[in-house]
């Protein structure tokens, strides 16, 4: 959720599990979370606040194409939240941001909730891309499968930590990271699966700001207030932004600003109709860039493509 490259992120295995315990907090029996783990020494865990990103989770598959389901791994405090391309998100307690001077400012329950919101935006659109794009393209596609696989070692190295265990995942990584195939595939998709899961966040919340807020605290400087505002919908953006919109977060800042103007819900019907728009005009973007073997475009020509698909629906 910080804006930090996200490429970097998903071809490092997301933020890094060293240790976990499995939680005792009551779950709803095949609800949207499949288990959650704790990953304090003491393994102590919020139930309270597992029980809220169920609730967050739940909500948002009242307008989700599918209802994807999850694991959760809950640290304390953090500056971060992640999914890993699997099956596991990653989140705090309580998101913590620090200054240039060192000053640290801890963000309130909401700004985490949104967090998880979009966390799980990501695997809602991982899902969509298996669904619609590993038969015609396994080879890039394949990317999938391999990170689902790589989120069940993770978990079996956690529940049963020997030294196979730890190999096996170790090498699965390696493998990912090695595949040619499976890197352009993240490079294609990374920026757009950034736009899909800021727009879960935003309908779950309502709020055209809902990530800017979520992110911002007090004494940002220049850099990073602008960088952050790339990710609301409600901005009109102009010159000033253009060296913002480079990072994968702000690639897709313009069409942010579309959607907002005119794929904007005020119900759980509308919000259904519209994701799925939305998730079908990235998916034909990506299919695009597949069969060519392009590149993604330049930010300023991969938005124009993306509204002018997404004026079409």
């Amino acid at each position: 959720m910080k804006t930090i490259p996200t490429l970097l992120l998903l071809l490092s295995g997301a933020l890094t599990i060293t240790s976990a315990n499995a939680g005792d907090c009551a779950l709803k029996n095949n609800g949207s979370i499949i288990e959650a783990y704790s990953e304090q020494a003491s393994g102590q865990m919020n139930c309270e606040y597992v029980s809220g990103v169920e609730s967050v989770v739940t909500s948002i598959q009242k307008f989700s194409e599918e209802s994807v389901p999850v694991n959760l791994f809950v640290q304390h405090q953090f500056d971060n939240a992640s999914f890993d391309g699997g099956t596991i998100i990653e989140v705090p307690e309580q998101l913590i941001f620090t200054n240039d001077y060192g000053q640290q400012y801890p963000t309130d329950v909401v700004a985490n909730l949104t967090t998880v919101a979009h966390e799980y935006g990501h695997a809602l659109l991982e899902k969509k891309f298996e669904q619609t794009l590993l038969k015609q393209f396994p080879k890039q596609a394949g990317f999938i499968p391999a990170n689902q696989e790589l989120s069940k070692l993770k978990i079996q190295a956690i529940k049963n930590p020997t030294e196979e265990n730890s190999k096996l995942r170790q090498e699965k990584n390696s493998e990912i990271l090695a595949n040619a195939d499976y890197i352009r595939f993240a490079r294609i998709t990374t920026g757009y699966s950034e736009l899909y899961a800021d727009v879960v966040a935003v309908y779950e919340y309502g709020e055209k700001d809902a990530i800017f807020k979520a992110l911002y605290y007090d004494q940002m400087n220049d850099f990073q207030f602008k960088m952050v505002q790339t990710r609301d919908f409600g901005t009109e953006f102009d010159a000033r932004y253009s060296k913002f919109m480079t990072e994968e977060h702000g690639y897709f800042a313009l069409t942010r600003t579309y959607i907002g103007k005119n794929l904007w819900p005020s119900n759980n019907a509308q919000k259904k109709v519209m994701l799925k728009k939305i998730g079908d005009a990235i998916v034909e973007e990506v299919k695009a860039l597949l069969i060519s073997g392009k590149d993604l475009p330049e930010n300023a020509q991969a938005n124009k493509q993306l509204i002018e698909r997404l004026k079409k629906k």
